[in-house]
Order: structure tokens, then sequence, then C-alpha cells
């Protein structure tokens, strides 16, 4: 009942207490008779309307909030693939200059040294022309790997969420 409009009809009493009180009651016209049956009916008409559209509203929110919560999802997986590289599942640069700045500011709050290591795979693109980029790929995962199964968990401050190490290609055959 609560798209049903209530619309007090009186003869009793026009005081203003009660028309209030009707109100207060929940209902959305306070009529005193006699009524006019075509303004009864424009009202009624109205106020069905007016409940219709609100119902509608009110769906229409709720639809809006599920696509907000989609889009924050989603939002959330683009985010993460703008920090992981597609080949190798290792942070990429974005996601290193990031830890970075964070390992950075540590060091110089704690005044301690750290160590980064920088790795260049020589002759990457000979690989790349002759065999192709397939072969390529591979030998980068497999390099993504091996410098990950390198890194010690007490090596690093931050760590990636896909490989537990902290290893990163910056591009091309750049690691750190």
């Amino acid at each position: 009942t609560e798209n049903t409009p209530i619309i007090f009809v009186t003869a009793i009493s026009k005081e203003e207490r009660y028309v209030a009180k009707g109100h207060e009651l929940g209902a959305v016209d306070y009529l005193f008779k006699p009524i006019d049956p075509v303004i009864l009916k424009s009202k009624v008409t109205v106020f069905v309307e007016l409940y219709a559209q609100k119902a509608k509203l009110k769906g229409l929110l709720s639809e809006l909030s599920d696509a907000q919560i989609t889009l924050e999802q989603r939002n959330k997986q683009l985010d993460k693939l703008a920090r992981l590289d597609v080949v190798t599942k290792l942070p990429n640069r974005l996601q290193f200059e990031e830890s970075l700045a964070q390992v950075l500011a540590s060091s110089q709050r704690h005044n301690r040294r750290f160590a980064l290591l920088f790795l260049d795979l020589d002759n990457f693109k000979y690989i790349n022309d002759t065999f192709g980029h397939d072969c390529g790929d591979e030998v980068l995962q497999v390099a993504a790997n091996r410098i990950s199964q390198c890194v010690r968990q007490d090596d690093v401050v931050s760590r990636s969420i896909e490989t537990g190490s902290f290893a990163a290609r910056l591009g091309g055959d750049e690691f750190v």
C-alpha cells in the first residue's frame, strides 16, 4: 500500500490540527465536503502518477547503484592491469616507480641504505628478430621467473600480489 495515495475526505472539521494530524498519518491531501468529483478524480490521478514516477525513479536509482558498483570493480581491475606487465605478470614500470618512491622515503626516514639491481638481456632484439615475438615473450617469461626466484623474502620492502616477490619489468628486456 506504500504506493496508494491517501486522501482524507471529511465534513466534520476543518480545524488545522485535524488537517495536520491527517498529513502526519500519511495523507497526501485533505478535502472537505462537498467534493467536486472532477477535482477528486484529478487529484487521485496526479498522485497515482506521482507514485508511479517515484517507483520508477527508485528502480533507476537501484540500477545506477548497481552500475556504480560494477564500475568501481572494473576500475580496480583496470588499475591492477595498469600496474602489471602482461607478458611476464611482473609489476610494470608504473608499479615499480611507485614502489621505489616508497622504498626511497622509508630509506630516508630510517636512515638506511638499499640496493637496486638493473638487468638488461643482451642481444634480446636478435631473439625477437630471428625467432619471432612469441619466442621472445617466452624468453622474457623464463627470465622473469628466474629473477623472481632469486629474490629472497627479506630482500624487498614491497611485494607483488601476483608473484609474491618484487622484481619488475620496466619494458623491452629491462628488469629490476
